[in-house]
């Protein structure tokens, strides 16, 4: 028995299928050992064709302890802390996906002995994002994420919940039954009971409440975009399990004239108690 940090993030990387065989090598990315420590990468400005570019990325990456000790305001004797974090900077997916600035953040905490990791999404967001040339205004789930942070405090909301109900039923919808075998993996099967859906120890939900656009140029399914001639947009994506949370902010499945796959501040953060 014993404790392992998990904590990894990545800002961009990807795959094109189509009209050639290449791979996107992963820009900015750092991850944690089972020991814990601190991590950074920063990256830019980076170019992959006409496809993917961004001026500047930073990934960071920290795992801690904390003892009550050293820290008497703190309740519990021993608490493990970690941060996973990726940001980009003027990120540009093909003159369509534009951004000025992304961060994904995943904080966990887990107090030994004393109860499941906590993991919070604060400074998780989107700054001016536009896709097509039309300002996309999200909301974020932050305040329910970060309320419901741990796994048996979501499990015994959902039946209630209304608001992580509409979260997890993004990945439910029947709209996204006609999109690509890799888009229609992501989602869950229906929930059964009224329980929290879950698959092998995961949830996938969105961290992306609402989107609003003005006279939007392409379809919204949730936080999942379809821009015809260009392909598939999934924003805020979120794995939830109980010990960690993976967070994808922008992934985009591309499909004609170029097909292939790109994802954007990717991260994973948890605290393992095995």
């Amino acid at each position: 028995m014993g404790i392992r940090f998990q904590g990894q993030a990545i800002c961009a990387s990807g795959r094109i299928t189509s009209p050639f065989h290449e791979i996107i090598e992963i820009q900015g990315a750092t991850a944690l050992p089972d020991t814990g420590g601190y991590g950074v990468d920063r990256v830019g400005p980076f170019r992959y064709r006409e496809i993917v570019r961004f001026e500047r990325a930073t990934a960071e990456v920290i795992g801690s302890i904390t003892y009550k000790r050293d820290k008497p305001e703190q309740e519990e004797d021993v608490v493990y802390h970690t941060l996973a974090k990726a940001t980009v900077e003027k990120l540009n997916i093909g003159d369509v996906v534009t951004a000025d600035r992304v961060v994904a953040s995943v904080t966990a905490r887990h107090p030994v002995k004393e109860g499941p990791t906590a993991i919070y999404i604060t400074g998780t967001q989107f700054e001016n994002l536009q896709i097509a040339g039309a300002p996309v205004s999200t909301t974020l789930a932050t305040d329910t994420l970060n309320r419901l942070n741990t796994l048996p405090a979501a499990m015994k909301a959902f039946p209630q919940d209304q608001e992580l109900q509409k979260l997890v039923s993004f990945f439910n919808a029947k709209d996204l039954a006609s999109f690509a075998p890799r888009v229609r993996s992501q989602l869950n099967a229906p929930p059964t009971d009224g329980k929290l859906p879950q698959s092998r120890g995961f949830t996938n939900l969105s961290i992306v409440s609402s989107v609003a656009v003005e006279r939007p140029p392409f379809e919204i399914y949730g936080n999942v975009i379809r821009v015809q001639g260009f392909g598939v947009i999934t924003l805020g994506k979120m794995q939830m399990a109980e010990t960690s949370r993976r967070i994808t902010m922008i992934e985009v499945d591309l499909g004609c004239p170029v097909d292939g796959n790109t994802q954007n501040c990717c991260v994973d953060g948890g605290v393992i108690d095995w």
